[in-house]
């Protein structure tokens, strides 16, 4: 009773000032609207009564078959109410039901009525663009993006942005950026048009089309900070870090002390994984701004990826008594003392995290130290009290829980768990890489395989999944030319990840290419000095011959993590 009552005033205020009853048409033999009554006022039918009349049946109906799944002929009953209504919201709604339905061209149908009925919506006009995007209709786009701009306000800079973060979310980013282009066209001697531009060459990785687009910015618009500075960070990315730093030193010098800038370099400097002399220009700008809480954040994070601890402490702490960011602080107070091995102190930090962002985070960091102290009911106790309000939160915690249970070696228990959830949220690939994980734990290569192709299905260019599926069937089978073609695709799509190159090592290493297996195992390694990296390159380079140097990466694994299963087995296995 309660969702159909709210159904009704969802309906009777798409449709303000409908009071009759209406008169339906035949859809498809629903009793529900066909016992409909029609109301008929004395002295002849009024004509604006009967349409009111139609347009809250057709709202009603657009409803209930949307509500019971009939999709298309809610929709089709939508289309229907938006031609009838003024009400720009109906348009709207008959929209999001075409664009979900992947119907097009009802949807361009339904947007221009909507742009019609509110022609100052900007929604309406960035929505009837995409649309002409994808068919391919590119002026028709760049006409519509042009009433978006003209209505964003006098912000020349932050709507020539707005529209290029619209077009970055696009997969055809070369129509994408020929739209752009046409806008730059059109304004040619406007700095925000060609910034824009530059932006979004960047968001899709075209770097010449990028430089040359912010080169224009800046000769429009010599002093604009934040075009130098995008131009710097292209710079970095075509590989000119020293040409690019260089410039930006010399800006500094001209400019004086310009704070935005100063913080921009102290960036690029990061970008660029100069650590220590960007620690310095942000220690420079805290002088000039001791209590900014967006620099102690910063730096605090910063001291944190270079294993400064004590100053990563040093500048929380200043963070704290700031009063803001106060969630933020305690999380990383936390951080800090699970690096040191302090899992009391670390979980005290968290408990204090209340609000923001982090909670479900410390939360989850609270069962995974309990874990570690082999708690694991408890741990899984903790999970429970944190309320699962969205899907998303859901499969955070349900994964927390496997991995609990996998820690434990309890994996009947982790299969059970993740199998229910999938029963639940069956398109969930999270889940199904989780229970894939638990099954190769048990021996189930057909449940694993099943599981990771289901995810590849749905994911082609999913790296994570093809890892793991070349990975397992270069370690568990002999199928290894078709692991091979797994991690290739892995590699390609995830080329900077050290598991993948470990894996890519110990595919060759199976297909009997001990050099190749080496040199991608001694990549790995350098990425990353993982216990299960030094198993794989250690096992190569002992058959190898090299024994010596065998053994002594086996040690360094063992000082990562010395009760790694992969290693211990290993060394077992080759060097008892």
């Amino acid at each position: 009773m309660i969702r159909a009552r709210s159904l009704l005033l969802v309906s009777a205020a798409l449709v303000v000032g409908c009071t009759a009853s209406f008169t339906p048409k035949d859809s498809g033999g629903d009793a529900l609207l066909a016992d409909a009554v029609e109301v008929r006022p004395a002295g002849g039918v009024d004509p604006a009564i009967e349409r009111r009349a139609r347009l809250l049946y057709l709202v009603l109906a657009a409803e209930l078959t949307g509500h019971r799944g009939e999709v298309s002929d809610s929709l089709d009953f939508y289309m229907e109410a938006a031609e009838l209504s003024d009400n720009p919201e109906v348009a709207e709604r008959a929209v999001r039901i075409a664009l979900f339905s992947h119907d097009y061209d009802k949807a361009r149908s339904a947007v221009r009525r909507w742009a019609e009925l509110a022609p100052e919506n900007v929604d309406a006009h960035r929505t009837l663009a995409v649309l002409h995007l994808r068919q391919g209709e590119l002026e028709a786009a760049a006409g519509e993006l042009e009433q978006v701009l003209s209505l964003a306000g006098q912000d020349a800079e932050q709507a020539y942005l707005l529209v290029a973060r619209m077009l970055a979310r696009e997969e055809d980013s070369s129509a994408a950026l020929r739209v752009m282009g046409m806008l730059v066209e059109r304004k040619p001697d406007e700095p925000a048009a060609a910034f824009a531009h530059g932006h979004l060459a960047l968001q899709f990785d075209e770097l010449d089309t990028a430089l040359a687009s912010i080169d224009r910015a800046l000769e429009l618009r010599p002093d604009w900070t934040e075009a130098s500075l995008t131009r710097a960070r292209i710079l970095v990315q075509q590989g000119e870090v020293d040409r690019a730093l260089g410039e930006m030193e010399e800006l500094l010098d001209r400019r004086g002390e310009s704070r935005d800038l100063r913080l921009g370099y102290a960036r690029l400097l990061i970008e660029a994984d100069r650590y220590e002399e960007a620690r310095q220009q942000f220690d420079s700008l805290l002088k000039q701004a001791p209590k900014d809480a967006d620099l102690l954040y910063t730096v605090s994070l910063l001291a944190l990826e270079n294993d400064d601890h004590d100053r990563a402490e040093r500048y929380l702490q200043r963070l704290l008594k700031t009063g803001t960011r106060t969630s933020d602080a305690h999380y990383l107070l936390g951080a800090v003392a699970e690096s040191r091995e302090q899992p009391e102190q670390a979980m005290e930090w968290y408990r204090k995290v209340r609000d923001g962002d982090r909670v479900l985070d410390a939360h989850v960091r609270i069962a995974a130290l309990l874990a570690k102290q082999e708690k694991f009911d408890e741990a899984r106790e903790h999970l429970f009290q944190y309320p699962a309000t969205t899907q998303d939160v859901a499969v955070r915690l349900i994964g927390a829980e496997i991995d609990i249970l996998r820690q434990a070696e309890r994996y009947e228990e982790a299969m059970d768990v993740a199998s229910r959830a999938l029963e639940r949220m069956p398109e969930d690939n999270d889940l199904l890489y989780a229970r894939a994980m638990v099954a190769e734990k048990l021996g189930r290569l057909d449940r694993l395989e099943r599981d990771l192709k289901q995810i590849l299905e749905r994911d082609p260019d999913n790296a994570h999944a093809l890892n793991a599926l070349g990975y397992t069937l270069a370690d568990r089978t002999d199928r290894y030319q078709e692991a091979l073609d797994y991690v290739e695709r892995a590699l390609e799509l995830a080329p900077g990840e050290a598991a993948i190159v470990d894996s890519m090592g110990w595919v060759q290493y199976r297909l009997g290419n001990l050099e190749e297996a080496v040199r991608y195992l001694r990549q790995a390694w350098e990425m990353n000095q993982d216990a299960e990296i030094a198993a794989h390159y250690g096992e190569v380079l002992w058959v190898s011959g090299e024994r010596n140097e065998a053994r002594s990466i086996w040690n360094a694994g063992r000082e990562q993590d010395p009760d790694n299963p992969v290693l211990q087995e290993t060394v077992q296995r080759l060097n008892p």
